[in-house]
């Protein structure tokens, strides 16, 4: 009888690891593809802008300089009404 009960808790623990390890197996090669699917985009992105001539450092700044410039802009025109 203890050797049945030793059996089971036994069977019971491996099947526990056994879900953990196939879980976390699952989780880091769909982590592995989204890193690949990431990196062919950003290799396609860099082939893009080279082949435009851009630099993405520029396109970045002037964008955000865009951004608070409107932003600004905004904040002016509602002073100015009160």
């Amino acid at each position: 009888m203890k050797k049945i009960k030793s059996l089971y808790i036994l069977y019971t623990v491996l099947f526990i690891l056994i879900l953990v390890f196939v879980f976390y197996l699952h989780i880091s090669l769909q982590f592995g593809k989204g890193v690949l699917n990431m990196s062919k985009e950003l290799y396609q992105v860099k082939k893009e802008w080279k082949k435009n001539k851009e630099n993405p450092l520029d396109s970045i700044k002037n964008n955000i300089t865009k951004t608070i410039d409107s932003v600004n802009k905004k904040r002016i025109e509602n002073s100015l009404e009160k």
